[in-house]
This record gives structure tokens, sequence and C-alpha cells, in this order.
């Protein structure tokens, strides 16, 4: 089948918006981890929490504007879950 191109069934932006999402939601779940590694250390376990709660308000702004590419409103009303570490800590 050389020369044969498959069409994507969605476009570059929705593709990248996708991708985008996917890494915000992988780094939510690193970031425990990193909590867990800095144990006693506060200026690191601040940094990570801080990190953390940006990465999670990226991934809803994300979340809401891929459902308008893939035909919703908004973002459904399905929120990004919070990590045991928001969970712990207090995250937004």
């Amino acid at each position: 089948m050389s020369g044969t191109q498959v069409k994507s069934p969605v476009d570059d932006l929705t593709y990248d918006l996708l991708t985008a999402l996917q890494n915000k939601l992988q780094a939510l779940s690193v970031y425990e981890k990193f909590m867990k590694d800095a144990a006693g250390d506060e200026a690191c376990q601040q940094i990570f929490r801080q990190m953390a709660q940006d990465d999670r308000k990226h991934a809803e702004m994300l979340q809401g504007e891929l459902s308008k590419h893939l035909g919703g409103e908004g973002s459904g009303g399905t929120e990004v879950p919070k990590t045991e570490l928001e969970k712990h800590y207090g995250g937004a």
C-alpha cells in the first residue's frame, strides 16, 4: 500500500488539544511521586504543589476547549479529578 495516506478523524488543532491535555494529566500523576520524594523539603514540595495546581487549571482549560472542538458545549460538567497530592495538600 505504498503511497496510501490515512486521513485522521480529527484535525491538527484538535489533536494538539488532545495531546496537551494528555501531557497535563500525566504530569499531575507524576507530581504525586515528586512530592513524596521531596518529603522534608518544604521548598521543593511547594514548587511541586504549585506546578500541580497550575497544570490542573491548564487541564481544565484544555478540556473545555477540546469539548467545543468535538462538538460539545463547554466542559460538559466533567471536571478534571483532583490528584491525591491536591486532596492531601489542599490544591485548588
